[in-house]
C-alpha cells in the first residue's frame, strides 16, 4: 500500500512540474500582419503624365488628388484619362504613392434598337 501511495506522490510531482514548465513558457510570437495601405480612392482620372509616373484622380465631387505610381504598382488596365480607377495608396514622403490602380472596363455602348 506505501509503495501504491508513493508511485502516486511521484507522478503527481512530475505533472506539477511539467504544468508549471509549459505555464511559463512563452506564447508563439505573433506574425507580423501584412502591410495595410489603408487609404483608397475611386475617380475619374482627369491627368497623367507616363515619363513622371503621376496622375490626378478627381472624385466625384470634383475634388482632384495627385498620385504617383513606381514598379512596384500593380496596374490592372491601362491608365488614360478620362477612365475611372480605384487607387489603393500610401503616403510616403508627404506624395499619395499608388500601391493598386484598377482601371475600369468602360461598358461597351448598347446597339441600337431598331424601329
Amino acid at each position: 500500500m506505501n509503495r501504491n501511495l508513493f508511485k502516486l506522490l511521484v507522478v503527481l510531482v512530475v505533472v506539477s512540474f511539467v504544468g508549471l514548465a509549459v505555464a511559463n513558457a512563452e506564447p508563439p510570437k505573433a506574425t507580423n500582419p501584412p502591410a495595410h495601405h489603408g487609404k483608397a480612392m475611386k475617380g475619374s482620372i482627369s491627368a497623367l503624365d507616363d515619363a513622371a509616373k503621376t496622375f490626378k484622380l478627381k472624385d466625384p465631387v470634383g475634388k482632384e488628388t495627385d498620385f504617383t505610381w513606381t514598379t512596384a504598382t500593380q496596374v490592372q488596365g491601362a491608365l488614360k484619362v478620362g477612365e475611372t480607377a480605384t487607387v489603393a495608396y500610401m503616403v510616403k514622403d508627404g506624395k499619395n504613392v499608388a500601391t493598386s490602380i484598377h482601371v475600369a472596363v468602360p461598358a461597351a455602348a448598347a446597339p441600337a434598337k431598331k424601329k
